[in-house]
């Protein structure tokens, strides 16, 4: 075990876990103190030989640091010092995770409780992205909203929402082969999810839980402007403008009288065998011949 010596740099990183965990959860910070406090308490108590925390801080003055020093023995690793944004920290939390899957838990956010882990650890079957419920709370009124996302996830997903990120565990390995995009500052996540799963096809699976509470006070909540700003260039970027209509004219479809039926055709496990291969395919020979502006 790492201890400190009696004067400790103003940059810090420690690195003191041995073990090989299930589960890395990771956590960002800066200059957010009680919501670290918030996110800390709940995730010390899951801790074990499968479990390690990661806490990534961004050079914090406002007693952060001194939080993350008062646990620093219960950590796998953390450091404070200056990072080029949200994904950048994100990003370093995961090259120094251990974990088989990883899961982000920012400052403020924090697990529905402390049974949470200790019941999906076993659902660790190594599906590519495992993703359960999620409880958002407004800080301001106090309402909070039970996000469940749906047992499976299409391209159809991604243009009405996202996965919950806080409720997500992500195989380690993906984020080593395709790191969070560091020029985005709010939907690189949301950019990664659609990558991996729409046009990569990694595999996904719900499970009935809620896994956290999301506070809504971060900067994915109160900047839409910039939200919806990069959600539209992410699209432009990911999705040909065919891709783009024919994901609209699905959603159209939904609303009509027939909707129901044609979703139960087209649903069934034959029929979905046989169409989603030659779908992707399509939606990559139409990206091939799109102009350049409009390529992955």
């Amino acid at each position: 075990m790492c201890k400190y010596a009696d004067v400790v740099p103003s940059n810090f990183h420690i690195s003191i876990s041995k073990f090989m965990p299930k589960l890395s959860i990771i956590t960002i910070c800066f200059n957010n103190n009680i919501g670290l406090r918030r996110t800390i308490d709940s995730v010390l108590p899951v801790l074990s030989s499968d479990v390690e925390y990661i806490i990534i801080d961004g050079g914090s003055t406002d007693g952060s640091r001194e939080t993350i020093e008062a646990v620093a023995d219960r950590l796998g690793y953390y450091c404070s010092e200056k990072d080029k944004g949200i994904y950048n920290a994100m990003n370093k939390g995961v090259a120094h995770a251990k974990g088989e899957y990883l899961i982000f838990l920012n400052s403020g956010d924090y697990l529905y409780s402390d049974k949470v882990i200790a019941e999906v650890l076993p659902t660790f079957d190594g599906t590519d992205i495992i993703y359960g419920n999620l409880i958002s709370l407004n800080p301001e009124t106090g309402k909070e909203h039970l996000d469940i996302p749906p047992d499976k996830v299409n391209a159809d997903t991604f243009f009405r929402g996202s996965l919950p990120h806080p409720a997500t565990f992500i195989r380690r390995q993906l984020l080593i082969e395709t790191p969070y995009n560091e020029q985005l500052k709010i939907v690189a996540d949301w950019e990664f999810f659609t990558k991996k799963i729409v046009w990569e096809g990694c595999s996904t699976k719900h499970i009935p839980y809620i896994i956290s509470v999301f506070i809504e006070d971060g900067i994915s909540s109160t900047n839409k402007t910039l939200h919806d700003s990069e959600r539209k260039e992410c699209t432009r970027r990911l999705f040909t403008p065919a891709i783009i209509e024919v994901c609209y004219g699905w959603r159209a479809l939904h609303s009509m009288a027939c909707a129901e039926e044609m979703i139960k055709i087209g649903s069934t496990r034959k029929l979905h065998k046989r169409i989603r291969p030659l779908l992707r395919l399509i939606i990559r020979v139409n990206n091939l011949f799109s102009s350049p502006s409009h390529r992955i």
